[in-house]
């Protein structure tokens, strides 16, 4: 059997936001696209020390709890020169009492 190119493990990071967070602006804000959040992830890899990576996420009007945000192409290197795999990150949405949701 042939060996072909692998894709590597895609990885679950979660994140936490809080609505007056997102209102307030308490999240950065990536400078070089103002419509991109930054939130720092660990990278766990096979045989690798864990490694720290700050990516600037695209997080859609409308996110609830549990969404997922792939960022494909965030994960380790492909095996055997294959393609990276992908970071999802799951969102965990915690409301804040102040503030009122709509829509």
């Amino acid at each position: 059997r042939r060996r072909g190119l692998l894709r590597p493990w895609t990885y679950l990071h979660p994140i936490t936001l809080r609505f007056v967070a997102a209102d307030l602006g308490r999240i950065a804000v990536s400078s070089a696209d103002p419509a991109l959040r930054v939130i720092p992830v660990f990278v766990v890899e096979r045989w690798s020390p864990t490694r720290g990576l700050t990516v600037a996420v695209d997080i859609p009007k409308g996110t609830t709890d549990g969404d997922i945000i792939t960022l494909r192409g965030f994960g380790i290197e492909g095996f055997g020169g294959g393609p990276p795999g992908d970071l999802n990150v799951i969102v965990s949405v915690i409301p804040d009492p102040a503030i009122e949701e709509r829509g």
